[in-house]
């Protein structure tokens, strides 16, 4: 089940990264962004000028009961 919902997550990533980096997440300083989708957490930056986002740190997470 955990796999399932990180390989869900981490193609939904991939297609919001493909379409409009961003915007996606929240901005957070030195131009990086960060996003979270159940289970994953991901810390990017995007360098518009390159058209190229670097994932900076990836992990997964717990939701809160």
């Amino acid at each position: 089940m955990l796999r399932s919902a990180i390989l869900k997550a981490w193609q939904r990533l991939g297609d919001e990264l493909a379409n409009n980096p961003d915007e996606l997440g929240e901005s957070r300083e030195e131009g990086r962004r960060i996003w979270f989708e159940f289970p994953l957490g991901v810390l990017f930056k995007v360098d518009a000028e390159k058209k190229e986002v670097r994932l900076l740190q990836v992990w997964t997470f717990k939701k809160r009961k």
